[in-house]
């Protein structure tokens, strides 16, 4: 799946790639620019973006529960069935205090310890089910952290603490 600015119109589109053709699922999602985007076990998608969150079923769009965020969802990951990670810069999720990276059970979205203290950029899942954030954060670690189902740590080397510095892509190798 990709989100496509079409030149010459000033469309941008959701679309899945599917051999050598791009199919639109249309209609569009209306939360344009999408950020971020995730495929659930399902088959469902999430697409974040400038306004809110929705969820494709294969046919249509529909709203979620994103009520209350006071900042944008830029990194999503799926974890556990269809339960995913939301990453971004808030502070506040459905009115709940979450910083920066929360988990949505399909129901409810739940604090991920105290949060990451500022922007998180990117998110990746372990083969284990860990959960890998890149972002501009210093605390519990510098710009990349380790989610492991109870508490955030560091992962990797200190990367220093130069102005300016941020990790803003991370990605898991199937082999962990």
């Amino acid at each position: 799946y990709f989100s496509i600015n079409i030149a010459g119109n000033l469309r941008r589109e959701v679309v899945r790639v599917t051999g050598s053709s791009l199919t639109a699922l249309a209609p569009s999602p209306g939360i344009e620019p999408v950020y971020a985007m995730t495929a659930l076990p399902s088959g469902d998608v999430i697409a974040s973006g400038f306004y809110g969150m929705k969820r494709w079923n294969g046919s249509s769009w529909s709203n979620l529960a994103l009520a209350g965020t006071d900042g944008s969802v830029v990194a999503l990951t799926p974890v556990a069935g269809d339960e995913y990670v939301a990453a971004g810069t808030f502070a506040r999720v459905g009115g709940v205090p979450i910083v920066g990276v929360a988990r949505f059970n399909g129901t409810a979205w739940n604090a991920m310890g105290s949060g990451l203290g500022y922007e998180v950029y990117s998110l990746a899942t372990m083969p284990n089910g860990d959960v890998i954030a890149g972002g501009a954060f210093t605390t519990p670690a510098r710009y990349v952290a380790r989610w492991n189902g109870a508490a955030w740590s560091a992962f990797g080397p200190d990367l220093g603490t130069a102005a300016g510095t941020s990790v803003n892509q991370v990605r898991a190798l199937r082999n962990g």
